[in-house]
């Protein structure tokens, strides 16, 4: 599915932040988030791979976002469900 030219970047994306990184992101709530910088890289190499950007390209990453049609969203989406997680646990 990746390796299929036929297939729009931005449907690739949608399938990559539907398919693939809820499968990264599992059970993210207990995570630290000291390694954010890990986080931040892990989604610009899915969105270089899906877009077929190898690395040695030295492409910076506003152009690969800006060719991705995106935002970064992995990173506020794993605070987002880490507060969740607190204020469950806060209402125990």
């Amino acid at each position: 599915m990746w390796e299929n030219h036929g297939i729009a970047n931005t449907a690739q994306v949608k399938l990559l932040r539907a398919l693939v990184l809820p499968v990264a992101t599992y059970r993210c709530e207990r995570w630290t988030i000291r390694k954010h910088e890990e986080i931040k890289a892990f989604e610009m190499k899915c969105l270089g791979h899906v877009l077929r950007i190898s690395w040695t390209e030295k492409r910076t990453n506003e152009w690969v976002l800006h060719k991705a049609k995106t935002e970064r969203q992995l990173l506020e989406s794993i605070r987002k469900r880490k507060l969740t997680y607190f204020g469950h646990i806060i209402r125990k």
